[in-house]
């Protein structure tokens, strides 16, 4: 007696194959060189060029934006636990956030995807 059938072995080859196509297969959603700073849900700040941006709220400063061209970063937080800070350098498609300083950075979603183009 055979444990595994042809038919099961195709099955089972089947069900591993799509299980593993969303690692092979990128989201392409576009997105632009422009950060986005987000302060107690509303855009504060628009970043077109690498640099170093302080960021504030109710008229004391919170924290530093930094960035490089291609990827974004925080430092000097205000926060306790500087979670915000420990992220590192994002690339497009993440996001900070500072729930002490109701805070979010991220970058701009692109108007023109390959649906639109």
């Amino acid at each position: 007696m055979r444990i595994l059938q042809q038919k099961d072995i195709i099955i089972v080859i089947t069900v591993i194959a799509v299980a593993l196509i969303p690692i092979f297969v990128k989201k392409s959603q576009a997105f632009s060189n422009v950060v986005l700073v987000e302060v107690d849900g509303k855009v504060v700040m628009r970043i077109e060029n690498p640099g170093r941006y302080d960021v504030y709220r109710n008229g004391k400063r919170i924290t530093t934006v930094i960035f490089n061209g291609k990827e974004v970063r925080v430092e000097n937080s205000t926060c306790r636990l500087k979670i915000c800070e420990k992220m590192g350098w994002v690339k497009p498609g993440g996001e900070i956030i500072c729930v002490p300083n109701h805070l979010i950075v991220r970058f701009e979603k692109s108007k023109t995807d390959a649906m639109t183009w």
